[in-house]
């Protein structure tokens, strides 16, 4: 799948969990840049070897996730403070945020909003939007959208064919593998997810607010 214009497609590096036997994670966690997330690998919907790709800005930071039977799953944190990408998302209630993030990623992905809706939904993150995008049948990316402070956190799964079912199912269990804000970095000073502004911070502050969240 191809990354998002916003800065956090482009992978900064790459990391191999190797494989079990039989194919099941071991207890294996992944720690996210700016303390927004910690990811419990040993998941039920993550099998076997898994290849991880991450990067990290301050609009934001991505991991996708491939493992050993190719499903392909996808984590970004997108920071809404004066994000220029997303106008006024800050403000939002989750089905007009969702709505919102659906919209560009439509746009980035090539694709459309399947039945042009948000369903609203409760997952173990809290108060949620669901939708899916359909890239000209040929793939379908189900997104769960869910605010918690100064991020938006997008939990992706694609099927070349869409099964509803199983797709929620999917994200639903992703969702409860995934803790909001994640371990706190040393001497970050504050146990929340590290955010920066947008629209005012100096490039000197960018480069100390990358150093700070380890974000590279």
């Amino acid at each position: 799948m191809a990354g998002l214009s916003m800065a956090i497609g482009a992978c900064s590096h790459h990391a191999k969990i190797q494989p079990n036997k039989p194919l099941a994670q071991t207890n294996q966690v992944y720690y996210a840049p700016a303390q927004t997330y910690n990811l419990d690998l040993n998941s039920a919907v993550l099998a076997g070897k898994l290849n991880l790709q991450d990067s990290c800005t301050p609009e934001g930071n991505s991991l996708s996730i491939a493992d050993q039977i190719g499903r392909f799953y996808r984590i970004d944190a997108i920071n809404l403070n004066n994000n220029p990408k997303l106008p006024g998302a800050g403000e939002q209630d989750i089905v007009a945020l969702s709505s919102q993030i659906g919209q560009l990623y439509a746009q980035l992905y090539q694709a459309q909003v399947t039945q042009g809706a948000v369903k609203p939904v409760r997952s173990s993150l809290g108060a949620s939007g669901y939708l899916v995008l359909n890239q000209n049948s040929e793939r379908f990316i189900g997104l769960l959208i869910h605010k918690r402070g100064d991020y938006a956190y997008v939990i992706q799964h694609t099927q070349p064919k869409y099964d509803e079912a199983t797709m929620q199912q999917m994200l639903a269990q992703l969702a409860r593998n995934v803790q909001v804000p994640g371990r706190q970095i040393k001497n970050s000073g504050s146990e929340m997810a590290l955010s920066i502004d947008l629209a005012t911070a100096t490039p000197a502050q960018l480069a100390d607010w990358k150093k700070t969240a380890h974000c590279s």
